[in-house]
């Protein structure tokens, strides 16, 4: 799957009326659900997550991009976790933990939603790692 691009509700009506797919995240049910623009008209979807392209995989996210390498960004509240997350470590391990148990790893910025955006997350680190030392010589 390539990397999601998350848009609004305008944008999903414009790339809807263009016969483009557009997916929208359902708090309800807790999944991705496929957009028609009727639906859009109404005003209760205006603050709701969009898709544009393959169907996520994964709940929408947040985004950082540091050093222009964007990546999914980190959980830091324990609060925002309900179940289980993925917790990268610094020798780029992943491994799933209780949230109430991991704390100081959530504090840190190592803690992400899905196996997914810890993978993705270390694979960025490592580039910007590289592109630091190449600024470095």
């Amino acid at each position: 799957m390539g990397e999601v691009k998350y848009i609004n509700v305008d944008m999903a009506v414009e790339a809807l009326q263009k016969g483009l797919r557009v997916w929208r995240w359902s708090d309800t049910h807790k999944w991705w659900e496929a957009s028609i623009v009727h639906d859009l008209t109404f005003p209760s979807f205006c603050g709701d997550h969009f898709a544009i392209g393959e169907k996520p995989t994964s709940p929408p996210r947040k985004m950082i991009e540091i050093d222009g390498v964007r990546m999914p960004a980190p959980i830091v509240r324990v609060e925002d976790f309900q179940d289980w997350p993925f917790i990268l470590f610094t020798d780029e391990s992943i491994s799933s933990y209780r949230a109430d148990t991991v704390a100081a790893h959530i504090k840190a910025g190592n803690a992400f939603a899905t196996e997914a955006d810890a993978i993705a997350a270390r694979d960025a680190r490592k580039l910007i790692l590289e592109r630091a030392m190449e600024r470095a010589k």
